[in-house]
């Protein structure tokens, strides 16, 4: 049997140990017929790999992941072959008669009602979060006449089950619910398996990774040879003001030491040889920060580069062609709307080069780390993304560092407040601390580029005349900044978002900060302990959010002390 899906389809829905209706049935995903990806930073991939399982690494779940990574592990990227596709296998293989109840083992198999088929496909499994195992369930028959029959309740408990016999009417017990795993997972034997429909969203969570992909290594040898992570995060903090890293303030000088560095010469040597070629031998400004937040904004500043590296356009460039009533338009509502929401730029990158793919699973509990990582691997050790390389346009955002700093200070965080750009933002970053995975500054800093983001989403679908599902965001938190970039549909480039960006922006902004802020469910929404969020005012579709819809919070916005609310 064939069955059509779309690639993007398959990469969300259809991936190994999936189940999945097709055709009125239940089927698990056997393998993909695939194709390798060459042109993919690995070593850009193995470390968000590495970040983005350091959850399950620190509660001993990632099955060893982390560490053969950093031992150097291969990572192939995998697309999916659109030629032959995914192979599916039924599962459970378990029927239902849908004249007497009675359980059999095929489809179409006689039942001793007379009945024919086809029968109804259970759609129920067990499965176990401590080891990712899924099972069919076993249903007791009778001893007597080896027969079972099931009633499905009127209800949505599924304890409410019913078996028996079809031909003496005994009862039997309901087994299937107490099944034990033996894996020794959680570290004792016989923990119980939960009993579900095979679709409900514990069964099966993928788990996914977005990286920027350089559109070359000949931009990831550039970004090299300007200074990297040090003079991008410089460039970051200064506002982006220059076209690219390479013309921060010492980034030439920098670039030079590392050449010669690297040619084995002598600080000596190196000296000299700055002096002889007539370059001030002068350093990007370092940020009075912690190490490890140095290092974490570092790779956010990094990626923020290698997107721009080709094809950014910015207002200002704007500004620079426009005559008439369009110059008026970028000096007056644009720079008023980016004003009034609180942005410090815009800008859109033509070919944004971006790398989607799926590095795993977990059963269970949707929390990282608190149910085992199934990653993709083969027996040689290989860990395996299933994904899609591709370019596409994207828009990307920069809050306002000062605007942030008065936010976090009404906040209660004690952080000094500076007027100007990059001071702001070092004082924003030396608030975070030294343990940015437990910093409560970064963590509200999270929630409200997040919230952004999703109502950034919700209007540029509108005035991009593109889907919501088909735009996805990419968070940088420690930059303020986020990426909304519209989901590769083929080998081509929609423009929507260009066309939005060139005359549309100023109203799109508007409506960010202007447009209704209660939601349909409000008190409820508005007081819920985890956020003012839900599906009605700030949710995203699954695969558009990278945080499966957490960390969101209109307040943050919209409360009293909310961001649309500061004065900067």
């Amino acid at each position: 049997m064939k069955e059509t899906r779309s690639a993007s389809q398959i990469l969300y829905g259809h991936l190994p140990q999936q189940t999945v209706d097709v055709r009125g049935g239940v089927w698990k995903v056997k393998s993909w017929k695939y194709k390798p990806v060459h042109e993919v930073d690995a070593e850009a991939l193995s470390a968000e790999l590495i970040r983005l399982a350091a959850p399950w690494e620190a509660s001993g779940r990632d099955g060893r992941l982390v560490a053969s990574l950093r031992a150097g592990a291969n990572v192939q990227v995998r697309s999916l072959d659109r030629e032959l596709g995914a192979w599916l296998e039924p599962f459970p293989k378990t029927w239902r008669c849908k004249n007497c109840s009675r359980l059999l083992d095929s489809p179409r198999a006689r039942c001793k009602c007379g009945a024919i088929g086809p029968h109804g496909q259970l759609p129920f499994v067990l499965f176990h979060d401590a080891c990712g195992d899924i099972r069919e369930p076993s249903y007791p028959r009778c001893p007597a006449h080896d027969d079972v029959r099931m009633r499905l309740p009127g209800t949505t408990s599924l304890r409410e089950i019913e078996l028996s016999c079809p031909e003496c009417n005994r009862t039997l017990r309901s087994n299937f619910l107490y099944t034990n795993c033996t894996c020794g997972q959680s570290g004792r034997n016989g923990e119980r398996m939960e009993f579900t429909v095979h679709r409900s969203a514990s069964v099966y969570v993928p788990r996914s990774v977005v990286i920027v992909n350089p559109p070359s290594r000949t931009q990831r040898r550039r970004l090299h040879a300007a200074g990297g992570g040090p003079a991008a995060l410089a460039w970051v903090a200064e506002g982006m003001a220059s076209p690219w890293v390479d013309g921060v303030a010492g980034a030439k000088s920098a670039a030079l030491r590392r050449t010669l560095a690297e040619q084995g010469l002598t600080p000596e040597q190196i000296d000299a040889a700055l002096a002889a070629a007539g370059v001030a031998d002068d350093k990007p400004r370092e940020l009075r920060i912690s190490p490890e937040v140095n290092d974490a904004a570092e790779y956010d500043a990094s990626a923020i580069a290698l997107a721009m590296s080709e094809t950014r356009k910015t207002i200002g460039d704007l500004k620079r062609t426009a005559t008439g009533k369009r110059q008026a338009l970028y000096d007056g509502q644009y720079d008023h709307a980016l004003k009034r929401a609180g942005v410090q730029r815009i800008d859109l990158v033509e070919r944004f080069p971006i790398l989607n793919g799926q590095f795993g699973y977990t059963r269970g509990d949707h929390e990282p780390g608190a149910s085992r990582l199934r990653a993709f691997t083969e027996r040689d050790g290989t860990v395996v993304v299933y994904g899609d390389l591709a370019t596409t346009e994207a828009l990307i955002t920069r809050l306002d560092p000062v605007r942030v700093s008065y936010w976090l200070r009404e906040r209660g965080h004690g952080i000094e407040v500076k007027d100007n750009i990059r001071d702001a933002y070092e004082g924003i970053l030396g608030a975070v601390g030294n343990d940015p995975e437990n910093s409560a500054v970064l963590s509200d800093i999270t929630t409200l580029v997040h919230s952004f983001s999703h109502r950034m989403v919700r209007q540029t679908s509108y005035y991009a005349g593109i889907d919501r599902e088909s735009i996805s965001e990419l968070l940088f938190p420690l930059a303020l900044a986020v990426v909304t970039y519209a989901v590769p549909r083929g080998d081509f480039v929609l423009g929507g978002l260009q066309a939005m960006f060139e005359h549309d922006l100023h109203t799109v902004l508007d409506r960010v900060v202007l447009d209704e802020s209660r939601c349909a469910l409000d008190p409820g929404c508005w007081e819920s302990r985890h956020g003012a969020a839900c599906a009605v005012c700030l949710h995203l579709g699954e695969p558009s959010c990278r945080l499966f819809n957490t960390r969101l919070d209109r307040k943050v916005l919209f409360d009293t002390d909310g961001y649309f609310r500061m004065r900067s």
